[in-house]
């Protein structure tokens, strides 16, 4: 039985770094790792580790020669548990980006493999008696043995008493007492006063009426572009990048910048989405590619 974790992706941009991966954070330590490699101009790959980020990376594993147009192939590298951040190093240049696919792999001892196995079998062989007994349900009997109920005259009755020894559930009159919770809880209340707009006062759910989609690619690489042609309101947008991506896109307002290093917004690669934003206008929204011709697609309420 593995424990294994989401896939990290890094991006190697040769533009910026043709050797190295940024730092690739698994959110924790793991046994091990496995890679996706992809297809590469020939070189040595090296993997190192670190347990802090920024820090000193250790070679971990030095993998053969891989030689040029090869690539497309998963290894896994022992981590000990020691290392949460990583990084892949190239012994040669790239001429172009390379999008390299970590995730971490713990494997559970056979002392919690057969723990697990045992609450399964107590779970699956838990049978309960026949007769009419009801879980969970609660009786209160006298000292002989008879039930109590409300019939009865030993039955229970819950009061809560001032000090006077007055009742007070439920009661609540119109001018409480000086500083009583009653009278303060009154104080709050009688003092809001709602803001004038188009507030929604007591709806649960939403104010969203229609739904759109749509979908926009970029131009030209490096040119930031609005996600439609046009003014487009819009009350919230979820925008995802293109599951055929080769590389990176940034969505943010207008001016944003994908460059992996140095740019603005937020960065998806292929399959990755923001969540949900809320906005005005879709016209607001603008992304920028690695690559001309990758875009993002997007779904809208209005």
């Amino acid at each position: 039985m593995s424990l294994i974790s989401r896939w990290f992706s890094s991006t190697l941009a040769f533009a910026t770094d043709s050797q190295n991966t940024p730092e690739i954070d698994l959110r924790d330590s793991f046994e091990a790792i496995e890679i996706d490699i992809p297809t590469i101009e020939a070189a040595e790959i090296q993997i190192k580790g670190s347990n802090a980020t920024g820090g000193t990376f250790d070679l971990i594993a030095l993998e053969e020669p891989v030689p040029s147009s090869t690539g497309g192939f998963r290894t896994t590298v022992p981590l000990g548990g020691k290392y949460q951040y990583i990084k892949v190093f190239l012994s040669a240049a790239q001429s172009s980006d390379r999008i390299f696919a970590v995730r971490g792999v713990s494997y559970a001892s056979a002392g919690l493999v057969a723990l697990i196995d045992r609450i399964k079998q107590l779970v699956v062989g838990t049978v309960l008696a026949t007769g009419a007994a009801v879980i969970g349900k609660v009786r209160l009997v006298t000292a002989t043995g008879d039930e109590i109920t409300d019939d009865t005259a030993d039955a229970v009755k819950s009061r809560l008493l001032d000090a006077t020894g007055t009742d007070v559930i439920g009661a609540v009159t119109a001018s409480p007492t000086s500083n009583t919770v009653l009278d303060r809880l009154k104080a709050l209340l009688t003092g809001i006063i709602l803001a004038t707009g188009s507030a929604i006062i007591g709806r649960v759910g939403h104010d969203s009426t229609g739904i759109g989609d749509g979908v926009e690619t970029v131009d030209s690489a490096g040119t930031d572009q609005a996600i439609v042609t046009s003014s487009t309101p819009a009350k919230r947008v979820n925008v995802q990048a293109q599951t055929d991506n080769t590389s990176a896109v940034a969505v943010g307002a207008s001016g944003v910048d994908a460059v992996v290093a140095t740019g603005t917004g937020m960065l998806l690669y292929a399959g990755d989405w923001t969540g949900w934003m809320n906005v005005d206008d879709l016209a607001d929204v603008f992304i920028d590619a690695l690559v001309t011709g990758e875009g993002v697609r997007f779904i809208y309420e209005t």
